[in-house]
């Protein structure tokens, strides 16, 4: 039996979600688990929210209003959540107060604003714990940024001269976070797992984790819950005209510029000025929120949800359209490709993330290249040829390919034995 102490400063969001799922596994499967989070927004019992000492209640405040500054100091789509992550507010023996003394291992899925490396190393002098980072985007990698887009500067120069700061004295803390966490890396010495191809050759690349044990992993779903089902039934529930070939768009907020929406509704407008009749064969469902009224002159059909929260519904989701449009222009999942495959929803996608690692190009989805307006365009024409019998094929191979790849339980399991084994 393995006790395993889980971080995550959310237990929401694609990390927090993820460790929820793997917290779960880890009971089921009769292992100690402790999930800890500093903000939690789920109802779930066995999830617990860390409580801040008298002291360090004050230190949270402290770093608080210095990271108020990041909007100031930091261009927004390179998302830096914690630009003071060397100045920490745990003290280590309330950390595990919360959890146990004595775990085999402390497995980070998010740790920004939560946890910095020096707490963490702290944690292993006092536990003797195996440190294990499961990383869901590239902060690991870099001075703050979660999304670098096509900055190398974390491989090549140790993150000077950072391209997601606003001043010279943020390009010279962003740095200075780097030396920080090379340094305690070196010390901490932890077993990374990479969630995709392309950032396992990060990590082998970096500096950082020289003295590191690693290992790409991709990420399993449950094939009991994601599962194909009726879908004339869900259709006749969101009055979708069954010869109709259903898009489905999610995001927790459909204005982000790296999610792609933007790209989308641009290539919808030059087909429907191009190519009218094209669009009225599909309908869009849009799920996730948005302040701006642009949905009123959406040029086609659409259906629009709010964000959904629980695994049920995304499920009924899935099922409910023809193709899963992962658009991202920056990410290095996300996990929705693995959900919707697991679904029998085949994924179109740009070619970045873990769509490289998944999609067979016409098989059980397609892959467009790199980010652009064009590729959208081109693909939505070849779509509108296709029949219902052949997109019915695409989504069986979609469910067949998941249950051989991508089994949460065949999954979880080989993560565990590589993290007693190392």
């Amino acid at each position: 039996m393995m006790r395993a102490i889980l971080i995550s400063t959310h237990d929401s969001g694609g990390a927090g979600i993820f460790a929820l799922r793997f917290h779960k596994f880890l009971i089921q499967n009769k292992h100690d688990s402790k999930l800890l989070v500093l903000y939690k927004g789920s109802k779930e019992e066995n999830v617990i929210q860390y409580k801040l000492s008298s002291a360090e209640r004050i230190r949270y405040k402290i770093r608080s209003i210095f990271n108020q500054n990041i909007k100031k100091s930091t261009k927004s789509k390179y998302r830096v959540f914690d630009l003071n992550m060397r100045k920490g507010f745990l003290n280590t023996q309330n950390f595990l107060k919360h959890t146990f003394p004595n775990p085999d291992c402390i497995i980070i899925f998010w740790r920004s604003r939560f946890i910095n490396y020096s707490e963490i190393y702290n944690l292993k002098k006092r536990t003797n714990a195996k440190i294990v980072f499961f990383p869901l985007d590239m902060e690991l990698l870099t001075g703050g940024c979660h999304y670098p887009w096509d900055c190398k500067g974390f491989l090549l120069k140790k993150c000077e001269g950072c391209p997601a700061s606003i001043t010279k004295k943020t390009e010279r803390i962003i740095s200075k976070n780097y030396n920080y966490k090379e340094y305690y890396l070196e010390l901490i010495k932890p077993i990374v797992i990479a969630c995709t191809a392309e950032l396992k050759n990060y990590i082998d690349k970096s500096t950082l984790f020289s003295k590191s044990e690693t290992i790409s992993s991709v990420i399993g779903i449950d094939p009991l819950v994601y599962k194909p089902r009726n879908n004339e039934k869900l259709r006749d529930r969101y009055k979708i005209p069954n010869d109709k070939i259903v898009l489905l768009f999610g995001a927790s907020d459909l204005e982000d510029e790296r999610k792609g929406f933007n790209l989308l509704l641009k290539a919808l407008i030059s087909v429907k000025k191009s190519q009218p009749e094209t669009l009225k064969k599909f309908v869009l469902l849009l799920v996730g929120k948005s302040d701006k009224n642009e949905f009123n002159s959406m040029p086609m059909d659409f259906r629009k949800l709010e964000f959904i929260k629980n695994d049920k519904d995304w499920a009924e989701i899935y099922n409910l359209a023809d193709f899963y449009l992962s658009i991202s222009q920056e990410d290095v999942g996300p996990m929705m490709i693995n959900e919707s495959l697991m679904s029998g929803t085949p994924v179109i996608s740009f070619n970045i993330g873990v769509a490289q690692d998944l999609i067979q190009e016409d098989r059980n989805g397609f892959l467009i290249g790199p980010p652009s307006v064009t590729g959208l365009i081109e693909l939505l024409m070849k779509l509108s040829s296709y029949d219902k019998k052949y997109i019915q094929k695409m989504k069986n191979n979609a469910r067949n390919f998941a249950i051989k790849h991508l089994n949460q339980d065949i999954n979880f399991k080989q993560i565990l034995n590589f993290v007693n084994q190392s």
